[in-house]
């Protein structure tokens, strides 16, 4: 690849989507004031295709992030996502400017090709378990569906604790 190549790729505007939680000790209005800070930067590095308000959720695991020096561990909260159009090269900027922000607990950038149908209440929804509202998806988009679980054949265990007693004795 020449040089000359090597700086329109870096040039060209790419689509990339933010996934990132907010902490859930701060009210409604500092979690929007949040939300549209991040979206004021954004705006300041490129172009925001789309959003999801954030959403509050239970996380599937305890998350920790050291603030004025305290760990503070959270097991809940607010999601949302943000597409948006920019260059390569000042993605690395923007990720450190995210590592600063003391009111987001966890962040991913990545490389998107196409824009998402789901919203972050919808995806709260589904996280916490209700049933109620089915989630949309777009056309072409792979759906994980949950499998049921097996229940085991209590017969085969027994049988299996047989043959390892058998070549344990």
């Amino acid at each position: 690849m020449s040089q000359e190549e090597n700086t329109l790729d870096i040039n060209e505007t790419k689509l990339y989507e933010l996934a990132f939680n907010i902490i859930p000790t701060i009210n409604d209005a500092e979690v929007k004031e949040v939300f549209d800070g991040i979206k004021v930067a954004i705006s300041a590095i490129g172009k925001v295709v789309s959003s999801s308000e954030p959403a509050h959720i239970p996380l599937a695991y305890v998350m920790e992030k050291s603030i004025d020096t305290k760990k503070q561990k959270y097991n809940t909260a607010y999601f949302s996502w943000i597409k948006f159009e920019a260059t390569p090269d000042v993605i690395d900027q923007f990720q450190k400017d995210l590592d600063l922000n003391k009111s987001v607990l966890r962040y991913m950038v990545i490389k998107s090709d196409k824009d998402s149908t789901i919203s972050s209440q919808e995806l709260a929804q589904v996280l916490r378990g209700d049933e109620e509202k089915e989630v949309a998806v777009e056309e072409g988009e792979k759906v994980v569906e949950s499998v049921p679980a097996v229940e085991e054949d209590k017969n085969d265990v027994a049988e299996i604790d047989k043959a390892i007693d058998d070549l344990v004795v």
